[in-house]
């Protein structure tokens, strides 16, 4: 019996596995991490899955590689309610990202996730443009790709939050996509609902700014560089979620921070924003 092998790294994944008399292919999605095999007389790659063609012939059929984490749930549905990170394409690049495949029904793409002070947020231009941290701990997945996500389908952001103190809160908004670098990111958002409070549709419309690259509405005043953070300000900000991160709920607007949820500038624990097209 032949078989395409995974690698040991995802060998205990739950996946499907199509049986063919003497053998067995699988279909491969891209959002695993396989090694090269050989497949029959052909060698096969993430990109594509090995199929029996005739009783002595196997050839390698490209698969396209997911563009969003409902891409891949819709492709595993059993992955359902299980959180994980995995690889897609956005735009030109490959990421890493968290899927949320638990919150509403699943199916986020995390795009910015902070719960700890062991990447710094305060940072230039073209970092903010191509992307920073790593999926597992804290990260922004990148201008470009927030671009590129959010540009072709109808997407819905989730912003989700936590106090030092425990309390959680969210703000669900039922269109969000950004424009691309030659609008300088452009923040195009609305429809909130949800517990936390509005704090990010007054900055639609806004350029995404940072200390080294100032598009805000000030004349005087580079409001990245006195909050500490980059964001669409809007003179400056009602939202600051890659201001400083601080291990206490400090009061202070440099910080990470979502004023409408509790009518204050305090410092949060934790903070995600995700997207996912609508249905």
């Amino acid at each position: 019996m032949l078989m395409c092998e995974m690698s040991s790294q995802k060998r205990n994944e739950s996946l499907s596995l199509v049986n063919d008399s003497d053998f067995i292919y699988q279909e491969i999605p891209g959002v695993l991490d396989y090694r090269d095999k050989k497949c029959g007389s052909l060698p096969c790659n993430q990109n594509s899955k090995c199929v029996r063609r005739t009783s002595s012939q196997y050839i390698c059929i490209a698969i396209e590689e997911p563009k969003s984490c409902m891409d891949i749930l819709r492709r595993f549905p059993d992955r359902k309610g299980q959180d994980d990170i995995y690889t897609i394409v956005a735009g030109a690049e490959k990421k890493s990202v968290l899927c949320d495949m638990s919150t509403d029904q699943g199916g986020w793409t995390v795009i910015h996730r902070r719960q700890n002070m062991s990447i710094d947020f305060f940072r230039k231009w073209n970092e903010y443009r191509v992307g920073f941290g790593v999926a597992s701990s804290n990260y922004w997945i990148g201008n470009d790709a927030i671009n590129a996500l959010t540009t072709h389908k109808d997407q819905e952001l989730r912003v989700d939050l936590e106090s030092f103190e425990g309390d959680k809160a969210y703000a669900l908004y039922s269109t969000f996509y950004v424009e691309d670098v030659n609008s300088n990111y452009r923040l195009h958002v609305s429809g909130f609902s949800g517990t936390a409070g509005d704090s990010l549709a007054p900055h639609n419309g806004m350029e995404f700014s940072t200390y080294d690259n100032d598009n805000d509405n000030r004349t005087n005043e580079n409001c990245a560089l006195s909050w500490m953070g980059a964001w669409w300000y809007n003179g400056c900000h009602l939202s600051n979620l890659n201001g400083m991160y601080v291990t206490a709920p400090v009061d202070y607007a440099g910080y990470m921070s979502w004023y409408s949820w509790k009518q204050k500038y305090v410092a949060l624990k934790r903070a995600l924003m995700m997207i996912r097209a609508k249905v």
